[in-house]
């Protein structure tokens, strides 16, 4: 599926409108430190994409932004950039990382979108407006939506419509400035988007239920899921609608409100977005992992985003994707794909020996699809296998301290010395330590920790660019 999607983007410069889609970034706290907004063009991150193939993809420029990058939306062509932060700012850039306009809002910026042409950037903000700018950076509509926060923000493919929410009310209005309906859901909204042209609006609630509207505001029908949703994607067209619970499940309904598939997936799932008319369901975890299904609900493929995220937008064909990470990262970034003769030219993939006990490396699936979509080949191994046969390898990562389980605390404790080990042991520690040539000549250990379980998993999502520039990747 995923080369069916990127043959046709090569193929098709004629390219569909944009989902755009953002979590309320401020009412989720997260304990990572770093993060970084990173777009990527045709849905791979590096050579290393479904079943180890796809094309390879290089950056483009960076973007510095005055505060933190709360999120993000690409036009569907990649023309134009759009980013909105915590300190109030509105930005435009073009392909090439030019800034066209910056503008300031009254409020943190919490959810972005963009029409089809990047003709329009519409805002939610914690100010209780929205906000839309056309390409030059004027003001085309100000709507103040009372006394809430605009947590979700939705606009059509043509920029005709403004889907918004503000606590438990859906919102449509249009671009003459009308009102033209709001709507009260059994819960917090959880999850709005718009189909292409405005005639349905898909909602999801903090309690559990999805609504599908008319651009009348008449609800068409509802499911009930009985869990609390964190995101919701329409079809282009209105034939289906996913949503994404936080107790791991994925959901697809068709346009009568049946329910088609759902699925559990490995890790809370923070985001979903439906493409090419309800053919692929691409949801993105917490942790990072892009998750890819089809229509009939098949996993057809994985993708690692970098670390743990707060948002994503993605091209409705499933050209570019856009990924807001943790604070307080201000950085802007646009990655595109690299030429044939690049991609070949890229060596043969890095060796990687991960040493982990069953425990810390049910923690670390994010940290496998980020090393394997950065093009590592990893090989996990026990502690009794490393020992006797992988321990003159050339690079060697290994979860946990001194006292982790199965025999890894064993190992570690040859290889740290006891200062290291009791800075490990300490509460709240997150450690990382990089060791040469411990058994073999030019050998490279990178051994990660915490104090405990939790300490360990963030310590390897907080290194996570070290561990990338310690390998070569």
């Amino acid at each position: 599926m995923v080369k069916n999607i990127a043959a046709k983007v090569l193929s098709n410069p004629q390219k569909e409108g944009l989902y755009i889609h953002r979590r309320n970034l401020f009412n989720r706290e997260r304990t990572m430190k770093q993060g970084i907004l990173i777009i990527i063009a045709a849905l791979a991150l590096s050579p290393a994409a479904v079943h180890g193939q796809g094309p390879g993809y290089g950056l483009r420029w960076s973007y510095t932004a005055d505060g933190w990058v709360t999120g993000a939306a690409v036009s569907a062509d990649g023309r134009y950039v759009a980013a909105g932060s915590e300190d109030q700012m509105v930005y435009l850039l073009n392909s090439t990382g030019g800034l066209i306009w910056r503008r300031k809002i009254h409020g943190a910026v919490t959810d972005l979108s963009i029409d089809g042409s990047g003709s329009y950037i519409a805002a939610g903000s914690t100010d209780t407006n929205i906000y839309v700018m056309d390409r030059n950076g004027s003001m085309v509509l100000l709507e103040d939506l009372g006394s809430d926060e605009v947590s979700e923000v939705s606009i059509s493919k043509d920029g005709r419509y403004v889907a918004a929410a503000a606590k438990d009310r859906v919102y449509l209005l249009s671009m003459d400035r009308v009102l033209l309906w709001s709507q009260r859901l059994d819960g917090d909204v959880r999850g709005l988007s718009i189909s292409e042209n405005g005639s349905y609006i898909a909602a999801g609630s903090e309690a559990g239920s999805i609504y599908l509207f008319d651009r009348d505001g008449r609800i068409i029908w509802t499911y009930g899921s009985g869990l609390g949703l964190s995101g919701v994607s329409i079809a282009g067209d209105g034939s289906y609608v996913a949503a994404a619970s936080r107790l791991n499940d994925l959901y697809m309904v068709n346009d009568r409100g049946v329910l088609v598939w759902s699925r559990k997936i490995g890790w809370s799932p923070l985001d979903v977005a439906v493409l090419d008319h309800g053919l692929t369901v691409a949801a993105l975890t917490e942790e990072g992992g892009l998750y890819l299904y089809s229509r009939e609900g098949n996993l057809t493929g994985t993708f690692a985003l970098n670390g743990p995220v707060h948002g994503f937008s993605i091209s409705k064909d499933g050209s570019y994707i856009a990924a807001s990470y943790d604070r307080p990262s201000r950085e802007l970034r646009f990655f595109a794909e690299a030429l044939p003769e690049q991609t070949a030219a890229k060596e043969s993939p890095v060796e990687v020996i991960l040493l982990a006990n069953s425990v810390d490396l049910d923690g670390a699936l994010d940290l496998l699809l980020f090393l394997k979509s950065s093009g590592a080949r990893v090989i996990h191994v026990s502690a009794s296998d490393f020992m006797d046969r992988y321990r003159q390898s050339g690079s060697v990562v290994i979860l946990g301290g001194p006292d982790a389980y199965e025999q890894v605390g064993g190992v570690v404790r040859e290889i740290l010395s006891e200062d290291e080990q009791r800075a490990i042991r300490e509460p709240g520690s997150r450690e990382m330590y990089v060791k040469s040539g411990v058994w073999a000549s030019g050998q490279r250990i990178i051994v990660i920790a915490g104090s405990d379980r939790a300490g360990t998993m963030e310590a390897h999502r907080f290194y996570r660019g070290r561990l990338a520039s310690e390998l070569g990747l």
